[in-house]
């Protein structure tokens, strides 16, 4: 599609059989789009939910210059769904075991200037944070969060009912 000067557009593709997500935060709204929640106020919605079957997602960022940070992470929505996250999490405690799936991703942002970002992983992880829009431009932030802690919202990132 043709982007607007205000919008951007996010890609992620995977070959393995794996369900990932693209999620977005909104510093200002406290707000996360995320298959449960796919549209927000800003303009921002998913455009196509990715599966182990499609192998890709795109989202559309509504408005880059949007106050505050919007924050872009990819996720493996299985492992999220089974990692200890938030107040499960005991000081000191060893992670749960996730089996991974072989393999890696590719995330793409464009923006009405064209590609901003694109970068190919060698892994899947549970969450992996890759950079952030603050007043129209994009920076980078890429690399896989290991501490859960501050991430409780990753168990509602799929509708309910919804594995």
């Amino acid at each position: 599609p043709e982007i607007k000067g205000d919008e951007a557009y996010v890609k992620l593709e995977w070959d393995e059989d794996c369900d990932m997500d693209i999620i977005l935060f909104q510093t200002m709204t406290g707000e996360y789009m995320t298959e449960a929640n796919p549209s927000l106020e800003s303009g921002s919605e998913i455009l196509k939910t990715g599966t182990s079957d499609t192998g890709f997602e795109i989202i559309k960022i509504g408005d880059i210059f949007l106050e505050g940070v919007q924050t872009i992470y990819a996720c493996d929505a299985d492992a999220a769904a089974v990692v200890p996250v938030g107040d499960e999490i005991e000081p000191f405690a060893l992670p749960a075991v996730v089996e991974f799936p072989e393999g890696g991703f590719t995330i793409t942002v464009y923006d009405s200037d064209g590609v901003v970002f694109k970068r190919t992983t060698a892994r899947i992880d549970t969450i992996y944070q890759l950079g952030y829009f603050y007043d129209g431009e994009f920076y980078i932030l890429e690399g896989f969060i290991e501490d859960l802690k501050n991430f409780d919202w990753l168990r509602d990132i799929k509708p309910d009912g919804e594995d």
